[in-house]
């Protein structure tokens, strides 16, 4: 008889430890399929050094707590060598009502939710560090976008510009000087003005997108579970029927 019994015993603790894991492992995907990562390839340096890539990445999620948030966020962004370009966090009123509990007093139910947008520039080596950064934060992720545009052309194709017109200009020059026309000389002059203007906002541009490649640009939108607020206040209203 206890053979039977022991078998039996046994089978149901297979079968405990069977669910129990089953359990577990439910549990352990569910958490997974909840806190989605936020960092991506898309935002790891490359080894080709030969391409340039321009990196912009934009994030929304709920947070617990989106001051504290807010300065994890800025912290690491600080560590990392990059800067803020704009840090914005207020409430959102979403309801107000107003019930009256007595002649005197009345009830104020104000519903409201706690936001936050932060502009970011980062070191293009540091987005990827940043983005595990701000998963941390995450309770709750609504989108998050990574792009890595190839601007290596773009590139050359300021430098080639950059070097056409700088050869325009010493050889109009030269043309100056050989000729004895007024006129011509003056119209010779303000094309090379213009060739220079040209070049110069070249430069601008050529400075302003290696800019773009060397600081990733960051959007971070944050929002807070709505809140509930309930105040007594007198009933101002109702002065006359107090009285």
């Amino acid at each position: 008889m206890k053979a039977p019994i022991l078998f039996a015993a046994a089978l149901l603790c297979l079968a405990a430890c069977s669910n129990n894991a089953s359990e577990e492992a439910t549990t352990a995907y569910d958490a997974t399929e909840q806190h989605l990562p936020v960092s991506g390839r898309a935002a790891e340096p490359v080894a080709d050094t030969a391409r340039k890539f321009l990196r912009t990445a934009d994030v929304r999620f709920q947070s617990e707590d989106v001051a504290r948030s807010t300065t994890a966020i800025e912290d690491a962004v600080i560590r990392s060598g990059g800067f803020i370009t704009l840090s914005d966090l207020k409430s959102e009123s979403l309801n107000r009502q107003v019930k009256e509990i007595s002649d005197d007093s009345v009830l104020t139910i104000h519903t409201f939710r706690v936001v936050g947008l932060l502009q970011l520039r980062v070191p293009a080596t540091s987005l990827d560090t940043i983005l595990k950064a701000i998963g941390k934060e995450v309770v709750y992720l609504d989108s998050r976008t990574i792009k890595a545009d190839d601007v290596s052309l773009q590139l050359l194709a300021n430098r080639l510009t950059q070097k056409r017109l700088s050869g325009y200009g010493t050889g109009a020059m030269a043309q100056v000087k050989t000729s004895d026309r007024l006129n011509d000389k003056q119209q010779v002059q303000h094309s090379v003005l213009e060739k220079q203007e040209d070049a110069d906002n070249t430069y601008v541009r050529d400075l302003n997108l290696r800019d773009q490649v060397n600081y990733s640009t960051l959007t971070v939108e944050m929002y807070q579970q709505d809140q509930v607020r309930r105040k007594m206040i007198g009933n101002n209203d109702n002065n006359r029927r107090y009285e």
